[in-house]
């Protein structure tokens, strides 16, 4: 027979064993539950790093592109380039072919079939002494006879009375 201190031991020692036991199988479903969960956030961060990367795929539209070109761009290199895109009458972006033809589409596409495209050139100026100089004589432009030049003329003579009157038109 048994002690009674034993029994208590054994009954103790079980109770122990039990809930030792039933702690492991606690932490053991808490791991799990903690894997499950990394790996579920793992697969949103590579589904959602997909998507996100899947997002340059689209191209940007414009208004014009043209390509297969001789393109002087006047930099400090004089370099040339191959093609360009323009939105709202300005150049977005110019630089190889592919480069463009990847990353931008265009209902007006140009192959411009390798001639050349040179920096736009604006002159906006006036002939200051041509136009002074025009503002002494009679403007004739436009008249369609002879009456209508002659009124013209003696309408300017009105407000200019010193040396000869000549006109243009």
């Amino acid at each position: 027979m048994k002690r009674i201190d034993e029994v208590i031991y054994l009954m103790v020692f079980r109770e122990i064993s039990i809930i030792s036991m039933s702690f492991r199988l606690f932490l053991n479903g808490i791991k799990r539950e903690l894997m499950r969960m990394f790996v579920y956030w793992i697969g949103i961060v590579i589904i959602g790093s997909v998507f996100y990367s899947c997002d340059g795929l689209q191209k940007q539209k414009v208004d014009l592109i043209i390509h297969n070109a001789t393109i002087y761009t006047v930099d400090d290199a004089f370099s040339t380039k191959e093609a360009l895109a323009v939105q709202e009458g300005k150049i977005v972006a110019v630089g190889p072919e592919h480069e463009i033809m990847n990353k931008y589409q265009s209902t007006q596409t140009i192959n411009a079939r390798k001639q050349f495209v040179y920096p736009g050139f604006i002159d906006g100026h006036c002939h200051f002494v041509g136009y002074g100089l025009s503002l002494q004589t009679v403007n004739l432009v436009g008249t369609k006879n002879w009456a209508e030049c002659v009124s013209r003329t003696e309408e300017f003579s009105k407000s200019h009375t010193d040396g000869w009157i000549t006109g243009r038109g």
